[in-house]
């Protein structure tokens, strides 16, 4: 049997209730040792009024004037004629000699924007840009300068607007300051996006000769105070590291079961299916993750691995998560070699039985000293030191099969090398091999092997400028690796800025003699150096979608400069004539600007480019983390691609009636398949619309302006990536997956404090304030994600998070904190209870469920409790952390606390009006079925049903989140009602349908008016398909509207034509349930409104030898896309543009298709992708009907 589905829904149903043990199994409690917690030292800092870097010019490296860049902004160097100058300056002893037509750009974030009607002045901000300026010795008298500061504030309505103020000023021969008052948005006290800050970039252009510049200044106030220099930061020397931290203790401890657990655990089989990459060689190695149920297995050893023909495959297992109650094992990592080069190939794991030692032909060994790590894959061995860490001290290569490794087979060696190096913005070196690292084996094969390295790049001195994490994936009988690299600002909130002119990795791959360099699939030869750039066209980067049409790539090899291609495509090769090695970046796209050198040192990648771009401004707490992929060949070998890991997919019902996520049932089991059918077109559509507008990230930039896109990065509070990880859930679509691991990346690359944990959200810019109270689901999420993953990262991420939580929620806990300020630290400290079972959090969940407890009361006839206001948002947040807490501790007051909550709950939000699970709200389904779960109360499930149904008229991909609820009603025999299915056609001011209903029968209609801003009169007509008036129906004016109407029978064939007139911008969706089809007749002068991309069906005949659809924004200045897929699915055609500026004159973005003669006849599709504003759409040469599902398309009589 390929899963035990009714054993596992009958665990579910009796375990889930936590808290409860099964058999005499102990509670898990797992408590780190204090000494294992890394310690970050915290700098003296000291402030000036000033909040500009570097303003008087004093770091340099040789006399390059420095440019910034902090995450908005043109990026690329914009003063390459301009220059430092010694010996002339106004203060200090450098100042800028600024090139004539060349603009510096100096941007800063102001994390605290002072506030309050003290400072105010009309109701804003007074900020005061100035300068020291003079003429250039030979300059014309002609010569003026434009002082000028852009600023952005993050305002309390979520939508923040961009000013620029400029002056002129016009320079003697004598130093002048030069000064520019402004007034910018009040930021208000209460900030809803939970910051309270704003961007600034200072503005300095040189017109008609050059110009000196010198100490500029930026402060709050009317007028400038005398010059004050920049706020400094002295550094320190860290402690020693702990040569095992709270990570690995953590992660080392779940692997034991504990005391009188059941060792044998319940038998069953599960199917796994693995997912070969497009590039994957014969053989490689497959990892994955199995969830159980609570109570199934607690040994990681009972596990055994089966082919599609019985034959026992050997397989490496981790303990990923436990549960508290009993510790049974809710996650196991699982990673095991796979032969054949079929694309997809089935096995089944086989649970509580005796594990054998299945013999492998390739193991990797590891071996710990006290003097490092050596790690042997059978075909590659290399070494890590604990003692000046420069990645690998050595590595050689079995080129002769012997199985030995002679000093001849070195093909790495680190001596003489920095390893990782931070160049600052001074140009002082801050290197690994100074730091002595925490270096832990995490997984010690004998399929897969992973060593992280962590610590501090340093300088010479032992002062600490920047974390690093590394983690190096090595994989039995491969001559490849995986490598992790991280490096975070760990100074403390408010710090100044840190300047850093590069970020280095060594790669010590000496005496190259020929190199290559991939891009737009084609190998391009290099020769022994070059330096590959990739960044970005030189564009004003803020808050945009980036696309592969925004990058720019340039190759210097033999001192020229040339652009190449407009992508480069990640893939790197080098030749010594005796071993070769390959380098491929995951991702390059998403991690520009990046660059590649190729030198006599070897090979290095520049993480953040020494040249070519603007040195980066990094925040407080931001991290990044890039991946790529080594591999090695002996003499001749050819080398060009590494194919990396493969992905097991494990049997959606089992994971599903494991119920250690969500519990539910897949798409086939489901009884609700008009909510299914949605979900599916829904996930489909956003799917494609990646492939079509491809968004990528910057250096912690990538957010959308708009987080209404499935491609938003998920820091928005209604975190999007738990529907898509739901959605993998739920049908193993690995496309799902990828849709979630990227905001989960960018989540922990951005919106994470890496020194203090907290969570960056609702915040647009970032890093402008942490607020460690406002943490919404991201704990579920990326815990969510580890579960389904394995990934170590986030899980260090999760558990940085819960120590901020609980110390929000817990140990600095406040009465006023309630409502979701209480609700989401606390389901962030449940959440980890049945992750790591850590003590910390199971001891903080108890006290937050007795202070819940304690916080229900009713006085003078209101009820109060720690969900202040309550309602499906903040009593949500509040009963998700109560459900945690009790399932995992099994804890009294969490139980009672749980359902007086969820009953005031139903009853507050059914009384108000707002009884539904649309968007954010669907995170109340899971606590709805945990109450039906230990009550026994049917009653929980229909109220859950009732309020999925009124969301489903709305929404449709956080309806994944009901998955629950849905399981639940089937089980009950509870069936769906009968709604309309309100298909998003959206097109405002007028537009035509067709419609062909049944003759024989009345047929109903109903229509949806929304997205209205103000009232306004609409009418809409129905003529028979004889063209004769049947309804003619006008309305006064309104905002929102929803109605049914009724045609009689008829006894008229043909189609009915329906003509719509909204009035004001508004959009009607209309629904015709006994229809047989419904198109949209395309016109150019409709204008859509856009709340999602589009996915049209549409007819191409069979005489069509060639067409055209075209596409123009009208509105809006995000990124949008057009692409035409033939009838077997593939994409034919696509474009994909940006527009600069929210009004302009657009073009029409034309597409023209040469039509095979096998695809004539057929229906086509086209996806119209956008992230906001309104389009046109004309179609030439087909028919301009347009569907929205395939069966509802016809093509209505005397159109051919």
């Amino acid at each position: 049997m390929n899963c035990n589905y009714s054993i596992e829904k009958r665990l579910v149903i009796g375990l889930l209730l936590g808290g409860i043990a099964v058999g005499n199994a102990a509670p898990l409690s797992i408590d780190p040792p204090a000494g294992s917690v890394r310690v970050i030292p915290e700098p003296t800092i000291e402030y000036t009024v000033n909040v500009l870097p570097n303003p008087g010019f004093e770091r340099g490296i040789g006399n390059a004037l420095p440019e910034y860049w902090s995450r908005f902004g043109q990026l690329n160097r914009g003063c390459p004629g301009s220059a430092l100058v010694e010996g002339a300056a106004f203060e200090g002893t450098r100042c800028a000699r600024l090139a004539a037509g060349e603009t510096l750009r100096v941007p800063t974030e102001v994390m605290r924007v002072r506030r309050g009607k003290d400072t105010a002045v009309d109701g804003r901000e007074p900020y005061v840009l100035s300068g020291y300026m003079r003429r250039a010795n030979g300059t014309s008298g002609k010569t003026t300068c434009t002082l000028g500061l852009w600023g952005q504030v993050d305002v309390d309505d979520g939508n923040p607007r961009p000013e620029l103020f400029e002056t002129t000023c016009a320079p003697t021969d004598e130093w002048q300051r030069f000064e520019l008052p402004v007034l910018i948005d009040l930021v208000l006290k209460i900030n809803r996006w939970g910051i309270m800050g704003a961007l600034f970039e200072a503005r300095v252009s040189a017109v008609g000769g050059d110009v000196l510049l010198d100490a500029l200044q930026l402060e709050h106030g009317t007028a400038a105070t005398a010059y004050a220099g920049e706020s400094t930061m002295s550094l320190t020397v860290p402690p020693p590291a702990p040569a095992i931290d709270d990570l690995a203790y953590v992660v080392r401890a779940l692997q034991a079961p504990p005391a009188g657990a059941d060792l044998a655990g319940a038998k069953g089989d599960v199917r796994l299916t693995v997912q070969r990459l497009n590039s994957a060689s014969t053989r490689c190695v497959a990892t994955g993750t199995v969830l159980f149920p609570r109570g199934t297995l607690f040994r990681k050893d009972r596990v055994r691995l089966f082919d599609a023909t019985g034959t026992p495959v050997p397989v490496q297992t981790q303990v990923l998560a436990r549960y508290a109650a009993n510790g049974a094992i809710r996650s196991l990592y699982v990673a095991f070699p796979v032969d054949g080069d079929a694309r997809a190939v089935d096995f089944t794991l086989r649970h509580g039985v005796a594990s054998a030692r299945e013999a492998a032909r390739k193991r990797v060994a590891v071996q710990a000293t006290a003097d490092g790590v050596v790690v042997n894959t059978g075909v590659l061995k290399f070494a890590l030191s604990r003692k000046g860490f420069r990645l690998f001290d050595k590595a050689w290569l079995d080129a002769n099969g012997d199985g030995t490794y002679a000093d001849s087979e070195c093909v790495l060696e680190a001596e003489g090398t920095d390893g990782l190096a931070v160049i600052d913005d001074g140009g002082t070196r801050w290197e690994s091999q100074h730091d002595t690292p925490t270096l832990v084996v995490e997984r010690a094969g004998p399929v897969e092997a992973v060593i992280r390295a962590q610590g501090w790049h340093r300088d010479a001195a032992g002062q600490a400028k920047m974390g690093y994490i590394v983690r190096v994936f090595a994989y039995a009988g491969s001559a490849e690796v995986k490598i992790e690299h991280t490096f975070e600002n760990l100074t403390r909130s408010g710090a100044p800025e840190t300047g850093l002119r590069g970020i280095a990795l060594a790669l010590p791959f000496r005496h190259i003699a020929q190199s290559h360099v991939q891009a737009g699939g084609r190998r391009l030869p290099m020769g022994p150096e070059f330096y590959a750039l990739q960044t970005a066209i030189d564009n004003d980067l803020r808050g945009t979608v980036v696309t592969p049409d925004d990058l720019r790539a340039t190759v210097t090899r033999a001192g020229k400069t040339a652009t190449e291609v407009r992508k480069l495509d990640g893939q790197f090769s080098f030749d010594t004539g005796r071993a070769a090695m390959a380098l491929r970046i995951e991702d390059l796209g998403a991690n520009y600007p990046l660059a590649v050198r190729a030198d006599d040192d070897g090979v290095t990648v520049e993480l953040w480019p020494t040249r070519g771009v603007k040195a980066l401004l990094l925040t407080h707490g931001m991290a990044k983390t890039h991946r790529f992929w080594l591999g090695f060949a002996g003499k001749h070998e050819a080398l060009t691609t590494l194919p990396g890991t493969a992905r097991t997919v494990t049997d959606p019902a089992h994971m599903l009636a494991s119920g250690a996520i969500t519990w539910g049932v897949t798409p086939e089991q489901s009884t609700f398949k008009d909510v299914d059918a949605m979900l599916k077109r829904s996930f489909d559509l956003q799917a494609a619309v990646m492939d079509v507008v491809f968004p990528i990230g910057k250096f912690n930039v990538g957010d959308l302006p708009h987080h209404h896109t499935a491609q938003g990065w998920g820091n928005s509070e209604t975190a999007r990536s738990r529907n898509w990880l739901t959605q993998y859930l739920r049908t193993g679509d690995l496309r799902a997956l990828a849709v979630a691991e990227r905001t989960i990346r960018h989540t922990v690359d951005v919106d994470v404090d890496h020194v203090h944990g907290n969570q960056y959200t609702h915040n647009m810019h970032h890093a402008l304030g942490g607020t460690s109270h406002v943490c919404h689901d991201y704990p579920e999420i990326m815990s969510t994600h580890y579960l389904l993953t394995g990934d170590l990262l986030v899980l260090d991420i999760n558990r940085r998070n819960a120590a901020s939580c609980r110390g929000w929620a817990v140990d600095r806990w406040k009465e006023w904190r309630q409502g979701r300020a209480h609700g989401w630290p606390a389901w962030h400290v449940a959440e980890m209870c049945d992750v790591t079972c850590e003590k910390a959090n199971l001891d903080g969940a108890l006290t937050i469920a007795r202070r819940f407890r304690e916080s229900i009361k009713v006085t003078d006839g209101k009820r109060t409790s720690l969900s202040g206001k309550g309602g499906l948002l903040y009593g949500g947040t509040n009963l998700n952390a109560l459900m945690r807490i009790h399932r995992s501790t099994g804890d009294s007051d969490a139980r009672s606390s749980f359902l007086e909550e969820m009953d005031h709950t139903i009853e507050q939000a059914r009384a108000e009006g707002g009884w539904q699970f649309g968007n954010r709200f669907s995170v109340m389904a899971d606590p709805m079925v945990y109450a039906w779960r230990i009550t026994g109360d049917r009653t929980y499930i229909e109220r859950g049903i009732e309020a999925l149904e009124t969301a489903a008229r709305s929404t449709d991909r956080y309806l994944v989140n009901c998955l629950p609820l849905i399981a639940a009603a089937a089980e009950l025999g509870i069936k769906p009602s009968t709604q309309p299915d309100y298909l998003r056609w959206g097109f405002k001011r007028k537009h035509t349908m067709y419609i062909l209903a049944p003759g024989d029968k009345p047929f109903r209609g109903t229509y949806q008016r929304r997205g209205a801003t103000k009232e306004s009169e609409w009418w809409f007509k129905l003529h028979d398909p004889d063209g004769q008036p049947a309804l003619d129906r006008v309305f006064k004016p309104m905002k929102e509207a929803k109605a049914t109407f009724e045609v009689p029978a008829h006894g008229k064939t043909g189609a009915w034509r329906l003509e719509v007139h909204q009035g004001y911008p508004a959009m009607v969706d209309f629904a015709f349930p006994e229809a047989k089809g419904a198109v949209l007749q395309v016109d150019p002068g409709m204008g859509r409104f856009l709340c999602e991309s589009a996915r049209y069906w549409f007819r191409v005949p069979d005489s069509v030898k060639s067409f055209r659809i075209a596409m123009r924004k009208y509105y809006g200045n995000g990124t949008c896309g057009l692409a035409v897929y033939a009838p077997d699915g593939q994409l034919v055609q696509g474009c994909r543009w940006t527009p600069r500026a929210k009004y302009d004159q657009r073009t029409w973005h034309e597409l023209d298709i040469t039509v095979p003669g096998s695809m004539r006849g057929k229906l086509w599709t086209m996806v119209v992708a956008l992230y906001d504003g309104q389009y046109q759409l004309r179609m030439e040469g087909v028919p301009p009907f347009v569907a929205l599902t395939p069966n509802a398309y016809f093509l209505p009589e005397n159109h051919e």
